[in-house]
């Protein structure tokens, strides 16, 4: 593979790979319209413990996202599905029968479900990276896609 778009919520840190960071993404939690804490803005995860979690399998960095906080905040809820298809899960949560742990990007404002912002400090961020071996030779086609994706790095960082 050439090229790829890499979701993480480290940076990149490899000599072998040359990156660049894309977008920050903040991590929300969703739950239906009929929820408890569906008139809420925000939620402290020690809230959630009880709360039965439906969630994205480990191919994604949800999981390690998601068990980070728990240990940060020493709060383990139950994780009562997994599955690999955003769309199941918003579902299962517009049904109200459980919550999710999911990035703001994966819940636009006209899904079926409400998003809440954590309140926790220290929260992990789900980070947008486009990377390719250090040694690749870009062809022209790749170095216009590097800079016109590299400008939106610098309106990211601040350069």
């Amino acid at each position: 593979m050439d090229m790829a778009l890499l979701g993480a919520i480290h940076p990149i840190e490899d000599e072998h790979v040359t990156s660049h960071l894309l977008a920050r993404k903040k991590f929300k939690i969703i739950v239906s319209p009929q929820h408890s804490l569906a008139t809420r803005k925000s939620v402290a995860f020690q809230e959630l413990k009880d709360e039965p979690f439906i969630q994205l399998s480990d191919h994604f960095i949800h999981p390690l996202a998601f068990e980070g906080l728990s240990k940060k905040t020493r709060t383990h809820p139950p994780v009562i599905y997994r599955t690999n298809d955003i769309q199941i899960i918003k579902g299962m949560v517009a049904e109200n029968v459980g919550i999710s742990f999911l990035t703001e990007i994966a819940v636009p404002e006209y899904a079926p479900v409400i998003a809440l912002s954590l309140a926790d400090p220290g929260q992990p961020e789900f980070l947008i990276s486009l990377a390719y071996r250090s040694n690749h030779i870009l062809t022209p086609l790749q170095q216009k896609l590097v800079d016109v994706l590299t400008k939106q790095e610098q309106r990211i960082n601040g350069s």
